[in-house]
């Protein structure tokens, strides 16, 4: 399995580094590069809160569930 960059800050992209990019090569480009595992949990919750903020202007405002 391929680790691969999810997002990258605009620092990393000035870089050259860019999202979908492997972790092998963004490493080999910059060698510091910090790197922060994706929380999917985490990201999946600021979604559903995103989503419920948004129903006071759409009720049909929701997540896409996967």
């Amino acid at each position: 399995m391929v680790r691969r960059l999810a997002a990258v800050c605009p620092r990393a992209a000035a870089a050259g580094l860019a999202p979908d990019q492997p972790l092998a090569e963004a490493r080999a480009i910059c060698p510091h590069l910090v790197v922060i595992d994706a929380d999917a949990a985490a990201d999946r919750a600021a979604l559903e809160g995103l989503a419920g903020w948004a129903e006071r202007y759409t009720p049909l405002a929701a997540p896409d569930k996967i």
